[in-house]
C-alpha cells in the first residue's frame, strides 16, 4: 500500500519551476530538467509567460532600459567615446533563488547570475556604442543598483588621473596658491576665490577647469621647491584626480604661461606609486662662513656626502641616497655644488644642519653653511 500511494504521488505531484531562456541555458543548457524531490517531480520548464523563478524577468523587461539609460549618459562625450567598466548590486532574492535551484539540481561551476548581467550590459554597450571595457582604470564607472522590484538606479562614476609635469624657467613664482589649501576642489569663476598668479597651482586649476571640465578634482604633490627656485628638464611630477568630467583628452599636452610649462598626460592609477620614486639633479648656492680648508680638502670633504642621508619627518625617520656630490664652482664664501640625489631630501636642511639630518654639509665642511638658493636642472625617473 505504501509503495501505491507513492507511485500515486509522484504521478499526480508536479513542482514545476518556470525559467526564462537567459537562466535557463545559464544553469541547465542541455542537462536534464526534471528531477524526483521528497516523493514530487520537479520539472523545469523554458517559459516567457510566465515570471522567471530566478530573475523575474530581469532579462527580458529591465535589462534593456539599464542599457539605454547608459547609453543617453554616453551620449554627453562628443569628442571621445570613454573606457568604462559595469558594476552592479542585485536583489539578495535572485542569488537565493538561483542557489536553491542549483543545490536542488546539483548544478557547479557555471557563470552565475551577476556576472551574465555585467557580461551582457558590458557587451551591448561595446557593440553599440564602441566603448572599450577597462576594469582597472575606467573614465567612467556605472554603478548600477537593482530592488527586488526590478526598478533601478545608476550612477556614473567618472574619474581619471593625469600625470602633470612642470617647469619654471623664472625665479619668483611659488609651487602652491598662499591663499588656499593643498588640495582643490574650486570654483576659479566665483569672485571671492582670490589666487596668486604666479604659482604652479593656479595655473594647474586654470588648465584643469578649462580644458578638462571635472565637477571636483584633487592634486597630490611629490616635492616641492623654492620660490625662487627654477625647475627645468623634464619638470617635477605631480598627479591630478579628476572626476565627473565630460571631455576627455588622452594625448600629451603642453601648457605654457609667463614662465611656466606644464606637461599632462593620462596614467592608470596602478602607476601612480612609481610616480613619487625619481632622482633630481640639483644646483645649490651656499654661503661658506668661517675659516675655509684648501680647495682640495673641501672636494674631498664634498664628495664624501655620496651615500645614505637620515632625517626626521612626522615622528618616523626618513632615508634616501645621494649619487653624486662635487662642487662646480667656487669664489671666495660662494659656492656651487651639484648634486645628484633621490627627491624627498629637504635641501636647506641638509646644507645648514639646523634639523635633526645626518650627515649635513655644515658639518662635513666644519663651516656654516647657508643655502642661498637651489634649481632643480634635471629630474630622472622611469616613466
Amino acid at each position: 500500500m505504501l509503495n501505491k500511494g507513492q507511485k500515486e504521488i509522484i504521478s499526480h505531484s508536479v513542482f514545476n519551476i518556470p525559467l526564462c531562456k537567459y537562466c535557463h541555458k545559464r544553469n541547465l543548457g542541455n542537462n536534464k530538467t526534471t528531477l524526483l524531490k521528497y516523493s514530487t517531480r520537479v520539472a523545469i520548464r523554458s517559459d516567457l509567460t510566465n515570471n522567471c523563478f530566478i530573475c523575474q524577468n530581469f532579462f527580458v523587461e529591465t535589462l534593456p532600459s539599464i542599457i539605454s539609460q547608459i547609453r543617453e549618459h554616453l551620449s554627453d562625450f562628443k569628442e571621445q567615446v570613454p573606457t568604462i567598466d559595469i558594476g552592479t548590486i542585485l536583489p539578495f532574492q535572485f542569488y537565493e533563488n538561483e542557489d536553491y535551484l542549483r543545490s536542488m539540481f546539483q548544478i557547479r561551476g557555471n557563470m552565475n547570475i551577476k556576472n551574465q548581467i555585467n557580461s551582457q550590459i558590458r557587451e551591448k554597450i561595446r557593440n553599440t556604442t564602441s566603448c572599450r571595457i577597462n576594469h582597472s582604470n575606467p573614465e567612467i564607472r556605472f554603478d548600477i543598483t537593482i530592488q527586488n522590484d526590478r526598478t533601478f538606479s545608476i550612477i556614473p562614476r567618472r574619474e581619471f588621473y593625469l600625470l602633470g609635469r612642470y617647469r619654471k624657467l623664472k625665479r619668483g613664482i611659488s609651487q602652491k596658491n598662499r591663499t588656499k589649501g593643498n588640495h582643490l576642489h574650486l570654483d576659479l569663476y566665483n569672485p571671492k576665490f582670490q589666487v596668486d598668479e604666479r604659482s604652479i597651482e593656479s595655473f594647474v586649476n586654470k588648465i584643469i577647469n578649462q580644458n578638462y571640465k571635472p565637477n571636483s578634482f584633487k592634486i597630490s604633490w611629490t616635492g616641492g621647491e623654492d620660490k625662487n627656485s627654477l625647475v627645468m628638464g623634464r619638470g617635477r611630477p605631480f598627479i591630478v584626480k579628476a572626476s565627473g568630467c565630460t571631455t576627455l583628452i588622452r594625448e600629451k599636452r603642453v601648457f605654457i604661461d609667463d614662465g611656466m610649462e606644464i606637461e599632462f598626460e593620462t596614467i592608470d592609477s596602478n602607476d601612480i606609486e612609481n610616480i613619487h620614486r625619481y632622482r633630481q639633479l640639483v644646483k645649490v648656492f651656499v654661503l661658506l662662513k668661517g675659516n675655509q680648508d684648501n680647495e682640495q680638502e673641501l672636494n674631498q670633504r664634498v664628495k664624501s656626502l655620496v651615500g645614505m642621508v637620515r632625517f626626521g619627518t612626522k615622528k618616523k625617520t626618513v632615508t634616501r641616497n645621494i649619487y653624486e656630490s662635487r662642487i662646480i664652482d667656487k669664489r671666495g664664501e660662494n659656492m656651487e655644488l651639484l648634486f645628484n640625489m633621490d627627491n624627498g631630501i629637504p635641501i636647506k636642511q641638509f646644507i645648514g644642519g639646523n634639523d635633526p639630518i645626518e650627515p649635513a654639509l655644515s658639518e662635513v665642511l666644519r663651516l656654516k653653511c647657508e643655502c642661498i638658493n637651489f634649481d632643480i636642472i634635471e629630474f630622472m625617473y622611469s616613466r
